[in-house]
């Protein structure tokens, strides 16, 4: 689908999400059913995250359905969780032709978060449920505008941190040590997402030229991202390269000090639920215009991308250091296609073209 007709399709979704928004917040009892998990970990946080604002906006409860690697039912998150059975289109058609003389919520019970809309969403105010993502930004209108980064940083430290399945082999990597999360895997193989642009060679040079660490610890699933080998070849005393189980992974992630990032939900999310730390950097990308998906992206993922988001506005009031890293002349995100010289403009991308610079 072209990318104006993919916008318009959003604009009169986005319409319709507001005015469902708008009807339910004054039903009661109100509840937040996550519909499924889309993607993976990083973005799921992100579901969850805006979910529980939304709960706290309008006192409804959540409901979400199981999930692999995350403990939602444990007291710090208290999200109800409920079974999805198996229902073709056929199934709820059918139910929903037995329907009689008004009588929705009986069935209602059964459906709501069973099969995706039209069905249940278009059903469920009736028992004053609303059936969602919550991935992306206007899943939550009309409250969307509220949410600052302390309310990210505040629902993953203290919330969110408690959910996520990790070891602990220390009680923080030491100050010193500067822990660098590398995206790799699929997004350098073939027919990757177009809109995932990682930063260059450059970008990590900077900030190890500014933050002058004693040791370097990358985690990274594999090292198919050129810089990994390029960055340990030239810092072959200070730096390791970790690439354990996931757990391992998350676990070194979270108890970081000093933090950078990939251009990755996974990352970002892991990073605000970190408990200890100091210091966060992270890539800021120029998107190409015509990629007009990017706005309506979840608002703590505009972090990473360049122009004037108002989601900056609550970084002073974070409880870490962020600096962000403007990354100029270089691949746009939308542009992204794993080609053999985009991997050697990564390599090659001049330092120059990097400006630091601190928000709060």
């Amino acid at each position: 689908m072209p990318e104006k007709l993919i916008y318009i399709y959003v604009l009169i979704l986005i319409a319709r999400q507001a005015i469902v928004a708008i009807f339910w917040r004054y039903l009661q009892p109100r509840k937040i059913y996550i519909r499924d998990w889309r993607g993976r970990l990083g973005n799921n946080l992100i579901q969850i995250a805006h979910a529980i604002f939304l709960a706290r906006k309008t006192g409804a409860s959540i409901l979400a359905p199981p999930h692999s690697s995350l403990k939602l039912s444990s007291r710090e998150i208290g999200i109800q969780i409920y079974d999805i059975p198996t229902l073709s289109r056929r199934n709820v058609l059918e139910k929903i032709a037995s329907l009689k003389n008004g009588k929705y919520k009986p069935i209602l019970k059964n459906l709501v978060g069973y099969y995706q809309p039209p069905v249940s969403s278009r059903l469920s105010l009736l028992d004053g449920a609303i059936v969602r993502d919550f991935f992306y930004n206007y899943d939550l209108l009309p409250w969307n505008r509220d949410l600052t980064l302390r309310d990210y940083r505040e629902i993953y430290k203290n919330h969110l941190f408690y959910s996520i399945d990790f070891h602990q082999t220390q009680a923080k990597i030491p100050d010193r040590t500067l822990v660098i999360h590398m995206r790799s895997g699929d997004i350098f193989r073939e027919k990757p997402h177009r809109g995932l642009t990682q930063p260059p060679l450059s970008f990590y040079l900077k900030v190890i030229e500014n933050s002058q660490p004693q040791s370097i610890l990358i985690v990274t699933q594999d090292t198919l991202n050129p810089c990994i080998d390029r960055l340990k070849q030239l810092f072959p005393d200070q730096v390791e390269i970790q690439s354990s189980s996931l757990p391992n992974d998350i676990g070194t992630i979270l108890l970081a000090q000093n933090l950078v990032l990939s251009h990755s939900t996974f990352a970002l999310g892991l990073a605000f639920a970190a408990p200890h730390l100091k210091h966060l950097y992270l890539p800021r990308l120029k998107v190409r215009l015509s990629y007009e998906r990017v706005k309506f992206w979840p608002a703590l993922t505009q972090l990473f991308y360049q122009g004037d988001r108002p989601i900056q506005k609550g970084a002073k009031d974070l409880d870490f250091k962020l600096t962000s890293a403007l990354i100029k002349n270089y691949i746009q995100v939308g542009n992204w296609r794993n080609e053999v010289q985009q991997q050697q403009v990564m390599l090659e991308h001049p330092i120059e073209n990097v400006v630091l610079q601190r928000w709060n």
